[in-house]
């Protein structure tokens, strides 16, 4: 007889909470219960939005006008980049992978911006930093991460993510922010360095090596992380000369459809939060020149008004 599973959000959230905890029976205990293995936090940002700000008579910054509640969520870490980076367990990666999550699902999450009172400008760039990893390979080797302001310029601590330093968002399955200006608030920081058995675990269970994963290996400095990367890159190679071009569709992404068609759709969520981002900034400048417009069309009207006051005066002498 087997075990009915339940597949609601509890059991994702049971999942998630566990892997934080560096709980292995736990998550085991979720994986049975029919937890999603490739199953992402939720980040909620709620903040009161001004539509403007100035600094009172003591130099405290305050909202002009009146106040919107607004809010946001978007995805968080997976819970494979949650064992890798939070839990640090070789253990938990490879239950997580037993049960079927995709070791070619490349990680990614954002963090939001904190503001001591925040005007439509700043609830405009809201998630003010991405992080993101080639691949949980890298990850796994603490090389190749980018953190991308909402400007879409580096920002100003990679230079600590290039050292191991990697900023995550807040414990929780679902987190909530409600503003605030103390970065610590809405996130931790983990310290990485290079794991040979996570390495050899994700490689195991079919992650596909690419370019970028070879030079995050050389560039740890280990040599056997380097000598396992190299080899399974050249078995990786060998075998797509075997099985020839009309394998490509599966070798491409990790040796099945079913992981090539998890991290294309991993790919669409990303690009669709990146165009509704372009939206909103279009949207920002497109207001913004409605009100240039407008102060324009006001300077003009107030020129031609001084002008005609101008011609009565010159008349009048």
């Amino acid at each position: 007889m087997t075990q009915e599973k339940d597949q609601s959000p509890i059991v994702d959230a049971n999942l998630l909470d566990a892997i934080e905890k560096n709980d292995l029976a736990a998550v085991e205990a979720a994986l049975l219960s029919g937890a999603n293995p490739d199953t992402r936090k939720s980040i909620t940002l709620s903040c009161f939005v001004y539509p403007s700000w100035d600094e009172d008579d003591f130099g405290e910054v305050v909202g002009i006008g009146n106040p919107q509640l607004l809010s946001d969520t978007v995805l968080g870490e997976t819970a494979l980049a949650l064992a890798i980076v939070r839990a640090k367990s070789v253990q938990i990666v490879t239950a997580l992978l037993n049960s079927g999550a995709n070791p070619d699902a490349p990680p990614s999450w954002r963090l939001p911006a904190t503001n001591p009172v925040w005007c439509r400008e700043d609830w405009d760039q809201r998630w003010s930093y991405t992080l993101s990893f080639p691949s949980l390979l890298a990850l796994a080797m603490a090389r190749g991460g980018r953190a991308i302001e909402a400007s879409e310029l580096p920002a100003y601590w990679q230079d600590e993510l290039d050292s191991g330093r990697v900023r995550v968002s807040k414990p929780g399955a679902v987190v909530h922010f409600e503003g605030g200006d103390d970065f610590n608030l809405v996130c931790d920081e983990a310290l990485l360095a290079p794991r040979k058995d996570l390495v050899e675990v994700l490689l195991s269970h079919g992650a596909r090596v690419v370019d970028a994963d070879l030079s995050a290996a050389r560039s740890t400095g280990y040599d056997d992380v380097v000598a396992m990367v190299e080899a399974a890159f050249e078995e990786q190679m060998a075998r797509e000369r075997k099985q020839g071009p009309a394998s490509n569709f599966a070798i491409a992404s990790g040796e099945t459809v079913e992981n090539k068609v998890s991290a294309l759709l991993g790919e669409r969520a990303e690009l669709r939060q990146r165009n509704e981002d372009l939206e909103r900034k279009n949207e920002v400048l497109t207001r913004e020149l409605a009100e240039v417009r407008e102060e324009l069309e006001a300077l003009r009207a107030e020129l031609k008004a001084k002008d005609r006051t101008l011609a009565e005066g010159q008349e009048m002498l």
